[in-house]
């Protein structure tokens, strides 16, 4: 080997180490970040947010109402203390039956539909 080309093997392994070295710093840096709160995406779902204590009832059909169990008064959610919730529902159906020799029926074709439904309360419950 020449001496050029140890000057050179030396130049390129001591470049490598000093590529390598800045990357190590730099995610040793960005793990840092990540483990204190303030890096976090998430942190703001780990706090504690507003909670609402919904006391022990049920819904009367006749009203449309949700009565507490001690009082037997409606219960009525003031608009900053509680948003209303939605549900939402799959319905599946067969929609192409298929009758093959043997006779049993086998669905050959499927139609889906989503719903949503305010309060969690489907119509006609």
């Amino acid at each position: 080997m020449t001496e050029n080309d140890r000057s050179r093997r030396r130049f390129l392994r001591e470049a490598g180490l000093v590529a390598f070295g800045v990357l190590a710093v730099a995610s040793a840096r960005r793990a840092e970040a990540a483990t204190g709160g303030r890096g976090l995406f998430a942190d703001q779902f780990l706090e504690d947010g507003h909670v609402v204590n919904i006391p022990a009832g049920h819904y009367d059909r006749a009203r449309k109402l949700f009565i507490e169990e001690e009082s037997g008064r409606p219960m009525v959610a003031q608009s900053q203390q509680m948003t209303g919730s939605w549900t939402y529902s799959d319905t599946t159906r067969c929609t192409n039956m298929f009758y093959p020799n043997n006779g049993a029926p086998t669905c050959s074709a499927y139609d889906s539909d989503q719903d949503s439904h305010p309060d969690g309360f489907k119509p006609g419950e």
